[in-house]
């Protein structure tokens, strides 16, 4: 064949921006802000919390880790309830 390389492989070309680049950073803003409220609302309701509950700064944070950890253990199977789990795959 003429003009073609076969020791080479022929790579698609990917276009950056557009509206799809400007929705997909909205959405991971959005997420960034929930995640931060969420942490937010914690560090702001723990100092009422350890005087109700007479707990120490370290209780509190076992807490606040369990919290967190339970979250991010949980994001992958409910991400997979949420899309069908039909094998699908997120690629970015």
């Amino acid at each position: 064949m003429k003009g073609v390389d076969a020791g080479k492989a022929v790579s698609p070309k990917f276009e950056v921006g557009g509206k799809k680049a400007a929705y997909v950073l909205g959405i991971c803003s959005l997420l960034y802000a929930f995640n931060y409220g969420d942490r937010l609302i914690f560090s702001v309701a723990a100092a009422p919390l350890m005087k109700a509950l007479s707990l120490t700064k370290t209780e509190v944070g076992w807490i606040n880790n369990g919290l967190l950890l339970t979250m991010g253990g949980l994001a992958i199977p409910i991400s997979t309830l949420w899309t069908g789990g039909a094998g699908q795959r997120c690629s970015v």
